[in-house]
């Protein structure tokens, strides 16, 4: 029914299926993903759904981490080079370069990943937590002991400060930001009791945390048991 509805119902459809899935990922229902990136594509393609042609930043945003989280290559590919094209042309080019940080960062391209994070101007403002999530988790890897502890604190002040932040997205910043020190901690620690004792805390969902930030502290403590 795409040619009977107005383009207001098919931007309340996206929306209302981008919040139903994400809603079911975070509860660790992963099946609805494909449903959603489908309907990324097709929409990101169709040049009347968005007013003028211009994909809304959120829908964008959300395609980039859902897209990086399954390891589509080829979807990820079209969202940096044709969809991004397609954006405000004010936040168009920090868009492309959070997709090439995360493929970077996925492909353990570290230098090239901090150096696209370098070059942000932040005119859209959800890209400053964006930054600092991927900086936290790059320093991590690199072991960069200061610059990781160093960010840990800057990231929580900013938090504090940020009102245009909703509490729910706080809380599960602030949990991905102590739960990284934590498995810091641990991996500069011989006991390997503290990292299954908090993997099997996180799989029961006892804390509160973004679907991608979740799997990859998953990963981190699983590479601490090997």
């Amino acid at each position: 029914i795409y040619h009977e509805v107005s383009r207001m119902e098919k931007n309340n459809y996206l929306a209302r299926l981008q919040t139903f899935v994400v809603k079911h990922i975070q509860a660790g229902n992963l099946k609805y993903m494909n449903k959603l990136l489908d309907a990324y594509k097709y929409y990101f393609e169709k040049d009347d759904i968005f007013e003028n042609g211009i994909i809304p930043m959120p829908p964008f945003r959300s395609a980039v981490l859902l897209t990086n989280f399954v390891k589509n290559s080829e979807f990820f590919e079209e969202l940096t080079s044709k969809y991004s094209q397609k954006l405000n042309p004010d936040f168009a080019e920090d868009s492309r370069r959070l997709c090439m940080a995360y493929r970077s960062f996925s492909n353990n391209d570290f230098n090239c990943c901090l150096e696209h994070l370098k070059k942000f101007s932040f005119r859209y403002q959800p890209h400053k937590a964006d930054v600092k999530q991927l900086l936290l988790k790059l320093f991590y890897e690199t072991q960069e002991f200061d610059s990781f502890f160093s960010l840990c604190d800057s990231f929580r002040h900013f938090l504090h400060k940020n009102k245009n932040i909703t509490d729910t997205n706080k809380t599960r910043y602030f949990t991905f930001i102590n739960l990284s020190d934590r498995i810091y901690d641990m991996r500069l620690s011989p006991d390997k009791k503290a990292p299954a004792k908090l993997l099997n805390e996180i799989e029961n969902h006892v804390y509160e945390l973004f679907y991608f930030d979740k799997q990859w502290i998953l990963d981190k403590l699983n590479e601490l048991l090997m």
